[in-house]
């Protein structure tokens, strides 16, 4: 968006500031507040030379890594970009900081770093972000800077919290420790932040998602407005929490019967959540019923499958239903950052890619299972809707049944290809130990190779 003085600007750079200049004008038009996201420090860039190398494992490997923030060059180089917007877009109200993830990254005190090695996460970060937050704000009230804390071990985030500043500034928190999950809000995590950064003064946003199209199943799309409210419900009761923001995006004017229940909610939230689904499918006239039932399967379908069980999981939207030969893994391994070493280790059962139990297996096949019931029941109740609905609900109709029918495909090929890995397993022991090998497993067998 900007070029540090006595750099050359690329005319990227001056189209995306054109752009964003354009939108903040068309947001203050219509009264909004705007949010300026990005990641701090950027991770890509040699502070020694000033190349940028995207991808590269120089990044990490270098001593000190690329993005240690006890290195001056650094924090000069982020401070004075910071100021440099500050400075082109002096009405942009709040930022919102990343410290890990969109492209930026901490040194480890466990790495080989000269500056950082042995001092702690949570020694070092705070003040680095007191530095941004100083730029931010000097000289100017009601222009707050927002902490994402993604990534941090649950331990970091709240030894961090005590040392931010309280003046305007705000966190970010993702639904739970891990990921933002419609169907898994608010942790132990979650209430102990809320709580500190309460009992601090430090106000709180809740990130979740709040629309059909979500992270979990994208890029496939269908209406779950049940699990919507119940979050919404959550995060809200939490004390400390002033806010919501969807965590992924929203398209506004496509119908989606999430965006209903999220309007519905906020407008009246006193009313029972069964009180909000009657309402907002009232349109629906005889219908009504019948749509209720669809969208509590599908609900349900998404509060079944095993989201817990892998980050994985939520390719699902893009998986190939057809699997090979070999057996079914669980993948589990990420990145090296403190959250997925530690608390997500808890959060999530894999953080490895190492062969899973066989009981894990079949927690992860059956629970896929109990998924594909309900969305084999909400596919016909599907082809009861149809002829019932006005023209541009059919079409709407049918863009469910046709996502909902890919995902249940993806459910049931992990449900197969899982139940076939431990029925191989049994029958592969029993050659090894020369026991004939048990009918009823070959039976399993063959009808799961033909399912």
């Amino acid at each position: 968006m900007v070029t540090r003085p006595g750099d050359t600007e690329s005319s990227r750079v001056a189209e995306r500031r054109a752009d964003l200049q354009r939108r903040h004008a068309l947001a203050k038009k219509h009264g909004l507040r705007t949010i300026f996201h990005f990641g701090s420090p950027f991770m890509w860039r040699n502070p020694e030379t000033g190349e940028v190398k995207r991808n590269s494992s120089e990044a990490y490997n270098s001593n000190p890594p690329w993005f240690d923030t006890e290195n001056p060059k650094v924090v000069e180089y982020e401070t004075v970009l910071l100021k440099e917007f500050r400075k082109h877009f002096p009405d942009v109200d709040d930022i919102l900081v990343y410290t890990y993830d969109q492209d930026a990254w901490q040194a480890s005190q466990f790495s080989q770093s000269r500056l950082s090695r042995g001092i702690p996460l949570h020694e070092r970060l705070p003040k680095y972000l007191k530095t941004l937050h100083k730029v931010w704000t000097e000289g100017r009230e009601g222009h707050v800077m927002w902490w994402e804390p993604w990534e941090l071990s649950a331990g970091q985030v709240l030894k961090c919290i005590p040392q931010l500043p309280r003046k305007d500034f705000g966190l970010m928190l993702h639904a739970n420790i891990a990921e933002v999950q419609i169907a898994n809000p608010v942790d132990v995590w979650f209430r102990n932040t809320c709580r500190m950064a309460r009992n601090l003064g430090i106000p709180v946003v809740a990130e979740g998602f709040f629309g059909s199209a979500t992270e979990e199943i994208q890029p496939l799309s269908f209406p779950t407005p049940r699990l919507v409210d119940e979050e919404l419900i959550a995060l809200t009761s939490v004390p400390g929490v002033v806010g919501v923001k969807e965590y992924f995006g929203v398209l506004p004017l496509v119908p989606d019967l999430n965006l209903d229940v999220f309007r519905a909610r906020v407008k009246d939230p006193n009313t029972s959540t069964a009180g909000i689904l009657d309402r907002i499918t009232k349109r629906f006239g005889p219908a009504q019923p019948d749509m209720l039932r669809l969208l509590e399967l599908l609900s349900e379908s998404m509060q079944l499958f095993p989201w817990d069980a892998s980050w994985y999981a939520r390719l699902a939207g893009t998986a190939d239903i057809n699997h090979g030969w070999g057996g079914a893994a669980i993948r589990g391994q990420q990145v090296e950052t403190p959250s997925w070493c530690s608390t997500r280790r808890a959060h999530f059962m894999k953080t490895d890619d190492q062969q899973s139990h066989p009981y894990l297996l079949e927690n992860v096949q059956l629970r896929c299972e109990l998924a594909v019931e309900r969305l084999d029941e909400a596919l016909s109740v599907t082809t009861i809707l149809m002829p019932m609905l006005s023209e541009a609900d059919r079409s709407l109709m049918e863009q469910i049944a046709r996502d909902a029918d890919r995902f249940r495909r993806v459910a049931k090929s992990y449900a197969l290809h899982l139940r076939e890995t431990n029925v191989a397993r049994l029958l592969r022991e029993d050659l090894e130990a020369g026991r004939p090998m048990i009918p009823r497993l070959l039976d399993e067998m063959k009808e799961l190779l033909l399912a």
